[in-house]
């Protein structure tokens, strides 16, 4: 089981990387629009990851990781069921209801500003916290994972109505099949949650350049710096040094190399 920032490429291993991560992304983040008081703005690298930050005086809120994914769907009466999480139909071009979806809104601000369902084309992602991958759909179709219930035992005798139906036993997903937990649960208690079944139709290879910068980072927060001539070593403020480093460097005055200054990508670079 992995994270949300892990899946869009964002990974971080403590509290240090992710204050470091968020704060990078506030100081380049594009501000979307103001909404009950709120700033939203919206911050991505090259490879797609996104952070939806909101901030109010300053002081940062909350924040969604995202990702710049294409469009792929129509949904129909979207709306708000708890703060963050809309549910919607997902419709096709005539209309025609497919299914229902429940998911955490990027624009969950603005749909509480509307006060009214709205609808159109949605750019949907789907963060694999939990992922299986099978060769082919045979494969799939016998494995414990397309199962509804994963921990069913094939050997248990059917129910008596699917001996009579001829349904096979235990009931299984199709390899292109979607079930949206968060539809079916109390709204105050909805997570955007599903099951999803489908082919994999193109793999391209991303990497988040915000990474390596955050290793050097972390890599150089960690060691003393000194001071020539009573100005900073080049490539460093004396304002992002945390206190413990300006200790450290009270007490050792010894040199270190010199990094250059780590930066994340601002949109649209």
């Amino acid at each position: 089981m992995t994270s949300a920032l892990a899946c869009v490429g964002l990974e971080v291993s403590d509290e240090t990387g992710l204050d470091w991560l968020v704060t990078s992304a506030h100081r380049a983040v594009r501000e979307i629009g103001v909404f009950d008081g709120v700033h939203v703005g919206r911050w991505q690298d090259d490879s797609g990851a996104a952070l939806i930050l909101g901030w109010r005086s300053g002081e940062l809120l909350d924040f969604i990781p995202a990702y710049t994914a294409t469009r792929g769907g129509l949904l129909s009466d979207c709306h708000l069921i708890s703060e963050s999480v809309a549910a919607a139909k997902v419709v096709d071009a005539g209309g025609r209801q497919l299914t229902a979806i429940a998911f955490e809104a990027e624009q969950y601000r603005q749909l509480q500003a509307l006060g009214e369902p709205a609808g159109g084309p949605a750019r949907i992602t789907a963060l694999g916290v939990d992922v299986q991958v099978h060769p082919d759909a045979d494969a799939f179709a016998a494995s414990p994972g397309s199962q509804l219930d994963p921990a069913a035992d094939p050997d248990q005798e059917p129910p008596p109505h699917y001996r009579e139906r001829g349904w096979p036993w235990p009931p299984r997903l199709a390899a292109e099949s979607f079930i949206s937990y968060g539809v079916f649960a109390d709204p105050a208690q909805a997570r955007p949650r599903a099951r999803l079944s489908g082919t994999v139709l193109h793999r391209p290879a991303r990497r988040a350049p915000h990474l390596r910068a955050h290793r050097t980072a972390v890599h150089r927060r960690r060691r003393p710096h000194r001071r020539i001539r009573g100005r900073p070593v080049p490539g460093r403020q004396r304002a992002s040094r945390p206190a413990s480093a300006r200790q450290h460097h009270q007490r050792h005055r010894r040199p270190v190399r010199r990094h250059r200054r780590p930066h994340l990508a601002r949109p649209g670079a």
